[in-house]
Parts: structure tokens; C-alpha cells; sequence
């Protein structure tokens, strides 16, 4: 999101989002998920653009997600899904599920298939999650100190191997990795990478708001306000 003025805002997505849990972006496609818990648990993806008023297509893992604005990419046994955080690179949505009865890692493509059970031992009640350079790395609100495991494929499955403890504060509920090569730029053509802008925001003037979506960025106005064909919000 480009903000021109910081305190500028506008609401993105409000129906039946009583229970986030966690967020997940992917920038350089104008996309984010979104774990959801309580009566409907569940994991969402959704356009960076916002929009609620579009009907929106429930897939558990068939032919892929139908609406370009929101959809569930998961829901069948889901049960709390807590952390959530994706491999851009390979496409992959990872979250971790505090089920009671099997406390579990999973995974599945951007497009809501090929749903794999990544790790369901050494974890008790797994909370935040986060990826980075083949490696997930979560904490556990019950341990509270933060554990790792590395991403490898046998014979077409995924699992995480080595699965250990590297922290032994006892007090870590959270955890988050912050690395340059976790923003990358977004996919240019018939250009080098040095010259490819860092958002496809830049450059579109817009007055107030520009918000990322699949296709590029686009101009919103806050509340009360209209975007007109100059981008300018009146």
C-alpha cells in the first residue's frame, strides 16, 4: 500500500471477520491470507484491494479458487488455526492448527491445492509462524520459546525434518522473520531488476490511497470520497 499522507485509511474487507488470527501478504501479487477461527475456522486469500461485495467461492483442495476478491482456500478440519505465513517462491500457504486432539503444521498451494500435513509431532499448542529460506520457525503458546524445522520433498511429499527448540526464554509467544529477500520486487518484463520499480504503485499519482491487486495497483479514496479519472479523490 502506498500511503501519500500516513493517516489516510480505508476498510479493505468487513463480513464475518469476527476471528483473524493471523495475516500473511504477498505484495508483488496483491495478495494476502488469513487464518480464522471460532465457529467456521477456516483459511482465506484475498485481493490487497479489498472488496466484499463480490460472491466468493469455498475450495477445499479441488480445481482451485474461483473469485478474484476473497475466497476460503481451507476448511474442512480445520479447527484453530492459529499462524500463518507463505513461500512466495514455491506458492505455498503454511499455518499451524492447535487441534486439541493433533496439534499439526499443513500446507497448500496459493490456489488452495495439494493440502499436506507438514509436521504433527514435537507440538503442543503451536502459535505464531513464520518462513524463511526453506525453514519454518514457530513458538508454542504452551513451551513459549521457538522451534524450527526445515521444509524438504521425498517422493513428492512435503515434511519438516529436524524438527527442534532453538530458544529457551520460556517467555516467547511470538515470532516473526524480517529479511530483505522476503520483499522482493515485483516480476518485470523487457526490463533489468535495478530498474523495475519497487511497487506498481510508483508513479501512479494517486492522491491518496493505492492499493495492490493481481492485475497491479490501483487507486482508492478513504470513506466518504471518490477516486476520479486522474486518480485524485474528490
Amino acid at each position: 500500500v502506498q500511503l501519500t499522507v500516513p493517516h489516510y485509511r480505508t476498510v479493505l474487507y468487513w463480513r464475518e471477520l469476527a476471528f483473524i488470527n493471523a495475516i500473511a501478504l504477498v505484495p508483488t501479487e496483491g495478495r494476502m491470507f488469513w487464518s480464522i477461527w471460532g465457529d467456521s475456522p477456516r483459511i482465506e486469500v484475498a485481493s490487497m484491494g479489498g472488496s466484499d461485495d463480490v460472491t466468493t467461492t469455498t475450495h477445499d483442495g479441488g480445481g482451485g479458487v474461483s473469485s478474484p476478491s476473497r475466497a476460503t482456500l481451507v476448511s474442512q478440519g480445520v479447527h484453530w488455526p492459529n499462524g500463518i505465513t507463505v513461500d512466495a517462491e514455491a506458492r505455498l500457504v503454511y499455518w499451524v492448527d492447535a487441534d486439541k486432539q493433533q496439534p499439526r503444521i499443513e500446507s497448500v498451494t496459493f490456489q488452495g491445492q495439494d493440502r499436506r500435513q507438514i509436521l504433527n509431532r514435537k507440538l503442543s499448542h503451536p502459535f505464531a509462524l513464520s518462513y524463511h529460506a526453506g525453514s519454518l520457525y514457530w513458538t508454542d503458546w504452551n513451551i513459549k520459546d521457538i522451534h524450527t524445522c526445515t521444509i524438504r520433498s521425498r517422493g513428492g511429499q512435503r515434511e519438516c525434518s529436524n524438527a527442534r527448540r532453538i530458544s529457551n526464554s520460556n517467555k516467547t509467544t511470538y515470532v516473526k522473520v524480517y529479511s530483505p529477500d522476503l520483499q522482493p520486487r515485483p516480476r518485470c518484463h523487457n526490463t533489468t531488476v535495478e530498474s523495475c520499480p519497487l511497487s506498481p504503485c510508483d508513479g501512479a499519482h494517486c492522491s491518496h490511497l493505492c492499493l495492490l491487486t493481481p492485475p497491479g495497483g490501483f487507486a482508492i479514496a478513504p470513506p466518504g470520497a471518490q477516486v476520479d479519472a486522474s486518480y485524485q479523490c474528490a
